[in-house]
């Protein structure tokens, strides 16, 4: 009688193998992990850019005609108070409740908009209606990042 002796284990080569096909499969998964979260990043930020200009939209509706002019790039975290939008302002039912984008009031909010380098500015075109164009820029990635907005503004 001849008796087979049976594998009780496995190689070297089969583990060395085994890692090479699991390294094969992990590696493209840990892209997208990646990818998802600059996406998400990139979303956050427009996000961001879109209620900021926005919000700068509605305080231009409350200014006097005539204070609607050009204002030249500005930045919103620790930019100089111009009387405009800077510091932005949720304002309250009184001046006591105004809350500004300062970092004391909004830290998380100022600290965002520090780290990204949020800035905005205004072109204003014509009179009556005046086409006020918004623009807030950032810093993402080492890139320049712009969003646009337009409003007519007319007499009231």
């Amino acid at each position: 009688m001849s008796h087979q002796i049976g594998r009780q284990g496995i190689t070297l080569l089969e583990i060395i193998l085994a890692m090479v096909i699991l390294t094969i499969a992990i590696v493209p998964m840990l892209d997208v992990f990646g990818i998802s979260g600059r996406t998400v990043a990139k979303s956050q930020n427009l996000s961001m850019a879109v209620g900021l200009a926005h919000k700068i939209a509605q305080h231009l509706i409350t200014l006097p005609y005539d204070a609607i002019v050009d204002k030249a790039e500005t930045a919103l975290a620790d930019g100089p108070e111009d009387g405009m939008f800077n510091p932005l302002e949720n304002p309250g039912t009184s001046a006591a409740d105004a809350v500004k984008i300062t970092a004391a009031q909004l830290p998380e909010l100022h600290g965002f908009l520090k780290k990204y380098h949020v800035r905005y500015s205004l072109d204003v075109v014509g009179d009556d209606p005046k086409d006020v164009k918004i623009l807030i820029t950032w810093i993402e990635q080492g890139r320049n990042m712009l969003y646009s907005l337009r409003v007519y503004v007319s007499r009231r």
